[in-house]
C-alpha cells in the first residue's frame, strides 16, 4: 500500500461540514438578511408617510376647530385659503375653508368644508372635512 494515498483518503468518520453545505447555508442567510433589510426600508418610509399624514390631520383638526368655535360675523373672515408648513419634516400644507349655504340639511344652517392638501412623494394628496354650522345667533347669552 502506497503511503501517499492514506493522506488524500477521505476520512468517512469526519463531523465536519462540506464546502457546498457551507455555500449553501450562507446562500440561504444571505437572501433573509436581504429580506430583512427590505423590510426594514419599508417599515422606515411606511413611518414617515404615517407621520406625515398626522401631521396633516393636526392641521385640518386645528382649523375645523376654528370653524367651530367661530361666531356668526367671524365665519367669514375664516373663508379662504391659507398655506400653513408644520411638523419635523416640515409638512407644507394649503388650507381651504369654503362655506356652502345649498343642499344644507338642516334649517339657518351652511356647511363648512375644510380641506387640506400637500404633495406626498410627489403626488399631489388631499384630506377633506366637514360640519354643519348654524348661522342663527347663539343662544348662549339667552
Amino acid at each position: 500500500m502506497n503511503p501517499r494515498r492514506r493522506f488524500f483518503k477521505p476520512r468517512q468518520d469526519d463531523g465536519a461540514f462540506s464546502l457546498v453545505e457551507v455555500l449553501i447555508a450562507m446562500s440561504i442567510l444571505s437572501v433573509g438578511l436581504l429580506a430583512m433589510a427590505q423590510m426594514q426600508i419599508t417599515a422606515l418610509k411606511q413611518n414617515a408617510i404615517s407621520q406625515r399624514r398626522g401631521t396633516v390631520m393636526t392641521v385640518a383638526q386645528e382649523y375645523m376647530d376654528k370653524v367651530v368655535d367661530a361666531e356668526k360675523s367671524d365665519l367669514a373672515t375664516l373663508v379662504g385659503t391659507e398655506t400653513v408648513t408644520r411638523g419635523t419634516p416640515p409638512v407644507t400644507c394649503t388650507v381651504t375653508i369654503a362655506k356652502q349655504a345649498d343642499g344644507t340639511p338642516v334649517a339657518h344652517s351652511c356647511v363648512v368644508e375644510v380641506t387640506v392638501a400637500w404633495k406626498d412623494g410627489g403626488m399631489d394628496k388631499s384630506f377633506v372635512m366637514r360640519t354643519v354650522k348654524s348661522e342663527a345667533e347663539s343662544l348662549q347669552g339667552a
